[in-house]
């Protein structure tokens, strides 16, 4: 007898997760920047293997420009962004959106790329235009590296590549 019922508690234990993995996954809508973030690279592998299905969640990946990224993010429209950086986070905390960071990934990389043969130094950009992503990590530490290195940023217009919000 004891058999039987241990036999019959492991059918329905079975029979449960059977149905629990039959229910809809949880939908989630997670904001992302688009190439050549690191945030993007992610999305295509998780989709790829399936991550998001094997994990009971059914996640939409919605690419913004930094811009965009920053100003839907910190209005609360998307609960989970997959490309913040401390600055982004920082301003949502400003605006008292409540946010929790768990991690970033930042490589330290960047380049100032020119056709100009004149321009050898960042201090060779001053009072020419520079075309820069602003919303981003990436051109504050531009910003932050060039002035350690003797330029002034405010002597070379930006034009902002990323579309306004």
């Amino acid at each position: 007898m004891t058999r039987y019922l241990t036999g019959l508690a492991c059918l329905a234990m079975l029979l449960s997760s059977a149905v629990a993995r039959a229910q809809a996954p949880d939908p989630l809508s997670i904001v992302v920047f688009g190439p050549p973030s690191l945030g993007a690279f992610l999305p295509p592998i998780i989709k790829a293997q399936k991550l998001d299905e094997k994990n009971g969640l059914a996640i939409k990946f919605e690419e913004r420009t930094p811009d965009a990224y920053t100003a839907q993010f910190n209005s609360d429209e998307f609960h989970l962004g997959g490309s913040a950086s401390l600055l982004t986070v920082g301003l949502a905390d400003t605006r008292g959106v409540k946010v929790t960071y768990l991690f970033n990934l930042f490589d330290f990389w960047g380049a100032v790329v020119t056709s100009r043969p004149e321009v050898k130094t960042l201090r060779d950009l001053e009072g020419k235009e520079l075309a820069a992503a602003k919303g981003t990590t990436n051109y504050v530490m531009f910003d932050w590296f060039a002035r350690q290195l003797g330029a002034d940023p405010a002597k070379f217009p930006v034009i902002n590549t990323a579309t306004p919000a």
